[in-house]
């Protein structure tokens, strides 16, 4: 019987598509960075060490694959994490030890979107819709929320409306306070003392699980007295926290979207719901305050989404390139891809050092940390969106085909940058912050030991649950950038730190000038770049306290097993990102037509001293790429030539 040619063709497809896969295989005993250089231990947890292994089973990942490919909500892999205690995250205390942490969540973001951005979003919600109850809610009103979601009930977060996205204070919609008459009828009342029900009218949109998650958590501004929905908002209208059950709401709309095919973005829709008094949590009127310290440490946590992202498409870039041959030789000998898969590989280390760094904060501050999760989302994000194309350019079309793993890195990717702010909101926050050092640097600033000793006791707390760390009333403080890196600077013997120091103070006489000549009050886009390196300045200080060993010794107690990559990187990753933060300020010194003003002490204008700085921090990056290329690709290829090398990492 001749074989059927169409069955031959879709046969030798198939193996083909298989080949290519085969390619792009990465090993489940990689080291993963985050994990060996988390300042607290959480890899050891069972509950994270069982999802782990669920996430990086095949099967799952094929779950995963086809749900995105038929837009289909991932019940089967979410009930498979529940299953293996996912809502104990979100809950608990296991063996005494509190596992509703920042680095018990950030380390779940981190998994989860390894495996699939659907799924990560997905999952990730909770830990940002529970946030405000966890700070705002009374004991009895959490005590009862997480009743629910110990039961396995996932969350949503209802805040922003489609007409005016994330400037929540326009929000218009709005709750009644009144309570039933004996006919069961809803009256109208402002009086605390005969109050018994609310009167709900929303219409929220693009909002994740708004359909398939029980739990809805609403910021909603008061509209008592008045009635009819799209009603003009009082200016600046006071608004309050509440929380009700699905059934109470009607969702009304899903939306298609590029990046999570698999997600539940859609909507939710009150139209006059009644929900009795003790679903309204938080103080009254104070909710969009108590949004905003909630973002202030989710941000950090979407940094971790990011880095997940970004530590998938640097395997899945580094397998293709030590497995893909041409003319002979893998492609990862290939000077340029080498340059790409360095340069991803800085990306990595500078989203890891900042997403460790502020879950650190947040886990012994709670909202205090808002300035390291700022720079955490916003770097994080776009460090991630650079990564993965920066992978695209070594995988060429490959990168683009739906039956490989890495299109859809491709489209994932940039969903973070806008989720909890988007990067211009975080710029606007960066900018604050940097007005308000380079207005305290003529009157002081902490003294370096200050700031080494408060480095070191966030480093070296416990992790505590979020519950404890949101409400938590600490006396440490973030520190300034030109402190900071001073502090660090005497510390390690690393050249690079001072010339990050010598940046920092130019950045903050930059911003003087800018002042002074009056152009920071009147150019938005001087202030967001401006913004941008101090960002990179910070990461790099993030940097040295993660990936700097001298500097890890003084400053944090778990120790990490490097590889041989790690140094290489490490230096590399420096100069890299020192190296952008002074691109950036020489940009804006010759494009604003700021004055070169002289050093303080120096006859030396600040555009040859960041000149000079420019070539010192890039001298010797060829040399160093080309090192760093060869350890990476030794890191894979070894494990495949002696099975089990890195087991138990």
């Amino acid at each position: 019987m001749e074989p059927d040619p169409k069955t031959t063709a879709q046969d030798e497809t198939c193996n083909a598509i298989q080949a290519e896969n085969d390619r792009f295989e990465t090993l489940s005993t990689f080291p993963d960075m985050w994990r060996r250089f988390c300042p607290q231990n959480v890899a050891d947890d069972p509950v994270l060490g069982a999802l782990r292994g669920f996430l990086e089973d095949p099967d799952t990942i094929a779950v995963l694959d086809r749900c995105d490919a038929q837009e289909r909500y991932p019940d089967a892999v979410i009930s498979g994490m529940k299953a293996r205690g996912l809502s104990d995250l979100f809950t608990g205390v296991d063996g005494g030890k509190p596992t509703a942490t920042a680095y018990h969540l950030s380390a779940l973001n981190l998994l989860t979107s390894r495996a699939n951005a659907s799924l990560a979003i997905t999952v990730g919600v909770n830990t940002l819709a529970l946030l405000p109850a966890y700070r705002g809610a009374s004991a009895t009103q959490l005590d009862t929320i997480l009743r629910h979601v110990s039961r396995g009930e996932f969350c949503a977060l209802a805040l922003s409306e489609l007409e005016n996205g994330s400037d929540l204070s326009r929000n218009a919609s709005y709750f009644e306070s009144g309570r039933l008459t004996a006919s069961g009828s809803f009256q109208g009342c402002n009086d605390d003392h005969v109050q018994t029900h609310y009167r709900l009218f929303a219409r929220k949109q693009l909002i994740n699980g708004a359909m398939k998650h029980p739990l809805q958590f609403l910021l909603l501004r008061d509209g008592s007295g008045q009635s009819g929905p799209g009603k003009t908002p009082r200016p600046q209208p006071t608004q309050t926290m509440f929380w009700l059950r699905t059934a109470d709401t009607q969702g009304a709309l899903r939306w298609k979207t590029g990046p999570v095919r698999a997600a539940d973005i859609s909507s939710v829709e009150l139209d006059g719901v009644l929900v009795e008094a003790d679903q309204q949590f938080g103080p009254v009127g104070q909710g969009f305050k108590l949004i905003k310290h909630s973002l202030a440490i989710s941000r950090g946590g979407v940094c971790a989404l990011s880095v997940g992202v970004l530590a998938r498409a640097f395997d899945l870039a580094l397998a293709y390139a030590t497995r893909r041959q041409v003319k002979g030789a893998a492609i990862a000998s290939f000077g340029v891809i080498g340059r790409h898969l360095c340069d991803m590989d800085a990306m990595m280390r500078v989203a890891t050092a900042v997403s460790l760094r502020a879950t650190a904060w947040v886990n012994a501050t709670g909202e205090r940390a808002a300035p390291y999760t700022a720079v955490a989302k916003y770097l994080g994000c776009r460090l991630a969106e650079e990564g993965v194309t920066e992978g695209r350019h070594i995988l060429g079309a490959r990168a683009l085909l739906r039956d490989l793993p890495y299109e859809r890195l491709t489209q994932d990717v940039l969903l973070f940058g806008v989720f909890d702010g988007t990067s211009h909101l975080m710029l606007d926050e960066l900018q604050t912050i940097l007005s308000i050092e380079t207005r305290r640097s003529t009157s002081g600033t902490l003294a370096a030991a200050d700031t080494l000793e408060t480095t070191r006791a966030v480093y070296c707390e416990p992790p505590q649950s979020l519950v404890q760390a949101g409400r938590i009333d600490m006396t440490l403080h973030p520190s300034g950038l030109v402190s900071g890196a001073m502090g660090l600077a005497r510390l390690s013997d690393d050249i690079a730190l001072d010339r990050i120091t010598r940046l920092a103070q130019a950045l903050i006489g930059i911003c003087s000038e800018a002042k002074t000549q009056g152009k920071w009050h009147h150019d938005q886009a001087l202030r967001f770049a401006l913004a941008e390196a101090y960002a990179c300045l910070d990461a790099s200080l993030a940097l040295a306290e993660i990936f700097d060993p001298n500097l890890r010794h003084h400053l944090m107690d778990n120790a990490v097993s490097p590889l041989a990559s790690d140094d290489a990187g490490y230096r590399h990753a420096m100069a890299w990102i020192g190296g952008r933060a002074c691109s950036i300020l020489l940009t804006c010194l010759a494009e604003t037509g700021l004055t070169p003003f002289p050093i303080a002490g120096s006859q030396k204008s600040v555009f040859d001293d960041l000149t000079h700085m420019f070539r010192d921090l890039r001298q010797g990056q060829d040399e160093r790429r080309k090192t760093l290329a060869v350890e990476l690709c030794d890191q894979v290829m070894r494990p495949l030539a002696e099975p089990g090398h890195f087991a138990g990492n």
